[in-house]
């Protein structure tokens, strides 16, 4: 071994295929656990309604596309946990459900940037058609 060799270490190509893997695997896992616990008796119980809420926001992941750019390199930050909440009109204990989600999926702020959109565009759907609703 010469002082000129190295150890083998990615390179960036790599580690971009790496992110890309990442966040595909991430937004499988999230709609993998929208659909389990959706079924799982035991959470249902435990959690009623505040779990049907909290998957739904989870399904709302279907499509994601990585992009790259630096927000899909790193983890979701809370404040943007809190916003997607709040946006989303999650109570207490609902936010407490997402958070643990979130953390186990592990989501990333591209996530949450995508989710943002999708949310928003839910949110004005639902007002349009309460409009329409309220017009008879």
């Amino acid at each position: 071994m010469s002082s000129n060799e190295k150890i083998a270490y990615p390179d960036p190509e790599d580690l971009e295929e790496f992110y890309r893997s990442m966040f595909r695997l991430s937004s499988e896992r999230a709609l993998n656990l929208s659909e389990n616990l959706m079924e799982d008796e035991a959470m249902r119980e435990l959690h009623g309604e505040d779990l049907d809420k909290v998957c739904g926001l989870l399904s709302l992941m279907a499509g994601a596309v990585y992009q790259e750019d630096k927000q899909t390199r790193e983890g979701a930050s809370y404040k943007s946990l809190a916003y997607v909440a709040h946006l989303y009109g999650l109570n207490d204990d609902e936010r407490q459900l997402w958070y643990q989600a979130s953390e186990s999926v592990p989501l990333s702020q591209g996530h949450l940037s995508y989710l943002i959109n999708n949310v928003r565009d839910r949110n004005r759907l639902l007002q349009e058609a309460e409009i329409l609703l309220s017009q008879g």
